[in-house]
């Protein structure tokens, strides 16, 4: 007879020495491995490993620090903390518990990384204009309660899924951003920022893709899985950078930060950004040709005007959905698509122990 889904199901173990219980399917439950000594390759390897991501990590959290505006929320500023965040997931695999699985602290690394892409997600959508603390207040709250209390099959599924969505919604928000600037280039209402914006799709894209070793790696207890997600995480920053380089200040190591001026009037400011963006400049407008040229109709040393590029500045700031709010249904419609895309992956992903058994890979005693 072949495998039945409980013959591997998951079973929270307490290893020896371990304060912390570890989600695992039963036949990856091994309290005495066999050690064998690490070949100096090996130890090696693990150590460039370590140091290219921890130090790697370090110098892009410097560049991004060095090139955030100190009066608005930019995009650099949110990847910040969305690359903090991302920290503290591979800190909770790399010092947490040893033996391969969900922990309730892998929950805690979840959470910061979850919240980073949250906040950049709702100021595409939605504007730090129009947003407050008390949205993600409430997630923090919610979330660490069931990190306490769920029990651990379930806040790994839980966990799973919400991560899900807002890697999947990050795609499509990424996807869409691409799609909107291009429409307003073409109508010319910017400089095309399309290099940009792609840079910023292949990350979203990068991500999720190399987030599926570290579910798998998880689901079935097997670690060097798992770390494969960490080979991907700088490179994917490395594209965010550039892509929050959009405009016209860009990615700062030792040059200071200058920032665009602050308006007195604010909801005149928020007037004058959708306008920018609501209508072709074709029309005899003068206010709107000032608008669309970027720093009041001044050209460039080639004598043609200056288009305006300062575009992410702005979504930002008021948000796509407020600047067009033509794209209101279609954002409805990309939650929708990031739930179900979300819910298939995290199915497959919890269900993977009922279909495939890595136990030969343990090396562990049959007596234990």
């Amino acid at each position: 007879m072949g495998q039945q889904c409980s013959d591997n199901w998951y079973t929270e173990v307490f290893y020896q020495g371990e304060k912390l219980a570890v989600l695992q399917p039963k036949k990856m439950i091994c309290h005495d491995k066999v050690e064998s000594e690490p070949s100096p390759q090996f130890i090696e390897f693990a150590m460039m490993m370590l140091m290219m991501f921890y130090i790697g990590c370090l110098v892009l959290l410097f560049i991004i620090y060095r090139s955030c505006s100190r009066k608005r929320t930019d995009g650099f500023r949110l990847l910040f903390i969305y690359l903090l965040g991302t920290i503290c997931v591979a800190l909770a695999l790399n010092f947490g518990v040893s033996a391969g699985g969900f922990t309730r602290l892998v929950g805690w690394g979840v959470l910061t990384h979850n919240m980073g892409e949250y906040l950049i997600i709702s100021r595409i959508w939605f504007g730090e204009r129009y947003l407050n603390a008390l949205p993600l207040v409430f997630y923090f709250t919610i979330f660490i309660i069931g990190i306490t209390l769920l029990p651990l099959p379930v806040l790994w599924f839980i966990g799973m899924f919400q991560g899900g969505i807002v890697d999947y919604l990050l795609v499509y928000t990424y996807i869409y951003l691409l799609i909107w600037t291009d429409r307003q280039t073409k109508t010319g209402n910017l400089k095309s920022r399309r290099k940009y914006m792609c840079a910023g799709v292949w990350a979203s894209v990068i991500h999720i893709i190399s987030i599926q070793p570290l579910f798998f790696g998880m689901a079935l207890a097997y670690s060097p899985l798992a770390y494969l997600t960490t080979i991907f995480i700088l490179p994917t920053f490395v594209l965010y950078i550039y892509w929050a380089s959009a405009g016209k200040q860009k990615a700062k190591l030792v040059f200071p930060r200058q920032d665009r001026e602050d308006s007195d009037d604010d909801e005149e400011e928020v007037r004058l950004m959708v306008r920018r963006y609501s209508k072709p400049p074709g029309d005899d407008n003068e206010e709107k040709d000032s608008l669309v040229q970027g720093d009041g109709g001044r050209s460039e040393s080639n004598g043609k005007p200056k288009i305006y590029k300062d575009v992410l500045l702005d979504i930002i700031e008021a948000g796509i959905s407020n600047l067009d709010p033509s794209i209101r249904t279609q954002r409805n419609w990309f939650l929708t698509a990031a739930v179900l895309t979300a819910l298939v992956n995290s199915f497959l992903v919890y269900f993977s122990p009922c279909f495939v058994d890595l136990s030969f890979l343990l090396n562990c005693d049959p007596e234990s």
